[in-house]
């Protein structure tokens, strides 16, 4: 079995990031503690583009080798530690995202089984009225709270947009038990 079906990759849109990523004021703290900089694993995470922690955003490192199979060591030299960012017009969405996907890795992989991840979908849904009497989700209402509460250009900057009528859009693989 692949990985990428194991780790439901290939279920919805999740945005596909390339290269490695960095924020300038971690490498700076990095730096003074340990000597060098070091790869963080939030901040490689799809659809993330801020650093959780300084609220600023990502930089890709450039990475010169053109091998898939490579080591790979930040080096401060081939960074931009400017204290000039680029705004985001999202940057309260994609900060709240990044803080929420930091607290996710802190949780132990195997604490949480998937009855208990999908109970807490359904209280969730249920606390928003999007589960009938018969224990299903009321798919048409959850698309519009959705699409009410997100703009499309959210949507799209996050490959999140959705087709109500496929069967496996990201929405109803989600909610599916």
């Amino acid at each position: 079995m692949q990985i990428n079906y194991l780790c439901n990759l290939f279920a919805g849109g999740i945005c596909h990031k390339e290269g490695l990523y960095y924020c300038a004021m971690c490498a700076n703290f990095d730096a003074e503690k340990y000597g060098e900089p070091y790869i963080h694993r939030e901040h490689q995470l799809q659809g993330i583009s801020y650093c959780a922690h300084h609220e600023v955003p990502l930089r890709e490192y450039p990475v010169t080798g053109d091998s898939r199979i490579e080591y790979i060591r930040f080096e401060l030299r081939h960074m931009n530690l400017s204290e000039l960012y680029e705004v985001d017009s999202h940057e309260e969405v994609a900060i709240q995202l990044a803080k929420q996907a930091y607290k996710l890795l802190q949780i132990p992989l195997h604490s949480l089984t998937k009855i208990e991840i999908s109970s807490m979908y359904k209280a969730l849904l249920r606390k928003k009225n999007l589960i009938t009497a018969a224990n299903r989700v009321r798919q048409q209402d959850l698309y519009q709270m959705i699409k009410l509460g997100l703009s499309e250009e959210l949507l799209t900057r996050y490959e999140s947009n959705f087709n109500e009528e496929d069967e496996y859009n990201w929405v109803k693989v989600l909610t599916q038990y």
